[in-house]
């Protein structure tokens, strides 16, 4: 064999080898571009899967401010209530407290009024039948007709007259 076909054998060896390396190459490049594009199809449906998850958590982001923003109103409104509230407890305890102090006044002078009543009627009408003034006295009626009537006509030492009297108008 001549140098030149052995050269041109040993080209084609190369060649030959070259384009099986080639093809295993294409092959391989191939089972990788498949498996890329496997994973290209997975990746796509999780990220599909995934704008699915942010379109709806958004709209409940959405939801959630809507209410954030109605619930602050209403703390706000409840707010401004617990505000007017308070002033309108602090004024009514201050004017319980007037009320209270005057209640105290207003019992002080009736006490000392119903103590010169007692020694008023004690010196001008010691025979007349005497009230007896008290603080449950109040709810009672002294200035029914009744009430006077007995009063003024109880003078009578035996008082028989006028007791008979009152049986049978009662």
């Amino acid at each position: 064999v001549s140098f030149p076909e052995a050269n041109i054998e040993d080209e084609e060896k190369k060649e030959q080898q070259i384009l099986q390396d080639l093809v295993k190459e294409i092959a391989k490049a191939k089972k990788q571009i498949i498996s890329l594009q496997d994973e290209l199809d997975k990746m796509s449906e999780d990220c599909f899967q995934q704008q699915e998850e942010v379109i709806q958590l958004l709209s409940e982001v959405v939801d959630l401010q809507r209410q954030v923003r109605s619930e602050t109103v209403e703390n706000e409104d409840l707010q401004e209530s617990l505000h007017a509230s308070k002033e309108s407890q602090a004024v009514l305890l201050k004017e319980r407290d007037e009320l209270r102090e005057r209640h105290s006044k207003l019992s002080s002078a009736f006490q000392e009024a119903q103590e010169q009543n007692k020694k008023l009627c004690r010196t001008c009408l010691p025979s007349a039948k005497r009230w007896k003034y008290t603080m449950n006295t109040l709810y009672l009626n002294p200035a029914s007709l009744a009430s006077e009537l007995e009063t003024s006509l109880n003078r009578d030492s035996e008082g028989l007259l006028w007791t008979t009297w009152f049986q049978s108008v009662a």
